[in-house]
């Protein structure tokens, strides 16, 4: 965790979050101990030392007193669950006001660890949640971070699930340290949509002249609901690639009951991974059942040179073996 910055210098929210059992109360507590001068903003300590106050009342007082510190500019630090829209509020009016917003969230590898953790906290006397609200704050949480990562300005992923408070990675203007390898599931999950995400805001930062798109055709037999088929393999291999490809949109079933998908595709043509990218669309056209819809300009721009000849000579030859079976 970061030390306090001093009053003069840009105002720092700390932010502990995480589900219920996970531990943030450990970590909050422990930078109460290194920074005594960050004012720690805890509605829970509030009730705890004034029973007499209803809810309405503790919410009230925490939300003036976060006011009163930031229309003062000074750093402090709150602890949530962050499993709710409106919890997000805050971090906004905090960027608003100028404040440079880190976040610390530490998780458990399952929602069934939080409700044994919590379960253990009950019998030495701590407070209780019932386990299906720990169930919906684990996932709420989770994908309330994905979708709102990049309002904060730094984000350590700690995982307290076998060892004592992990770091499992370390997130700072879209720059991803990883920590722990590999890392827990949960701090992966973050990751992998942090690092997709920020591929995405590179192509669409890039010139349009850069950018292209095409669509892959999936055909397959009609299958049961939910079931993987190859469409789904088709766009994880091209994801895999380093493209972006917008989900399955399944068509219609044809009157031979077969599956018509189509899959979006963008990429730049400045990328790095473009050789892979263009190598893992020409194997997708190969594939029966699949066609990629482009351009012959388009196929031409994104092929290495070399892998274009290739790429002709593998379609001229399966165009002789097709006559030759006709």
């Amino acid at each position: 965790m970061s030390e306090a910055r001093p009053v003069e210098q840009q105002p720092v929210l700390y932010v502990f979050a995480g589900p219920n059992g996970a531990g943030k109360s450990t970590l909050f507590n422990a930078m109460a101990a290194r920074s005594p001068s960050v004012e720690q903003v805890n509605g829970d300590v509030l009730k705890q030392q004034n029973p007499q106050l209803s809810g309405f009342d503790v919410e009230a007082m925490t939300a003036q007193r976060i006011k009163e510190l930031r229309d003062s500019r000074v750093s402090f630090s709150v602890e949530s669950n962050l499993a709710q829209t409106n919890d997000y509020k805050l971090i906004h009016g905090a960027k608003a006001a100028g404040y440079r917003v880190e976040l610390v969230y530490v998780s458990l590898e399952s929602v069934r660890e939080c409700q044994d953790r919590v379960l253990s906290r009950v019998a030495k006397g701590g407070h209780d949640v019932p386990p299906a609200i720990i169930e919906q704050r684990y996932h709420q949480s989770l994908s309330l971070l994905k979708q709102n990562y990049k309002e904060f300005d730094r984000i350590e992923l700690i995982d307290n699930t076998s060892r004592p408070f992990q770091p499992g990675a370390l997130i700072e203007k879209g720059l991803i340290a990883p920590l722990q390898s590999p890392p827990p599931e949960w701090v992966k999950g973050v990751v992998t949509h942090v690092q997709r995400m920020e591929r995405v805001n590179q192509l669409l930062a890039q010139p349009a002249a850069d950018v292209q798109q095409a669509t892959i055709r999936v055909t397959e037999a009609a299958r049961a609901p939910g079931a993987r088929g190859q469409a789904e393999a088709v766009q994880a291999a091209v994801r895999m690639s380093g493209a972006q490809v917008s989900d399955v949109q399944p068509a219609a079933a044809s009157e031979q009951g077969q599956r018509v998908s189509y899959l979006n595709v963008q990429y730049s043509l400045k990328s790095p991974e473009l050789e892979r990218i263009s190598t893992t669309l020409d194997a997708v056209h190969r594939q029966p059942g699949s066609e990629v819809m482009e351009s012959a300009k388009d196929q031409q721009r994104r092929q290495a040179p070399g892998q274009a000849r290739e790429a002709g000579q593998s379609q001229a030859t399966e165009r002789g073996q097709d006559q030759q079976e006709r």
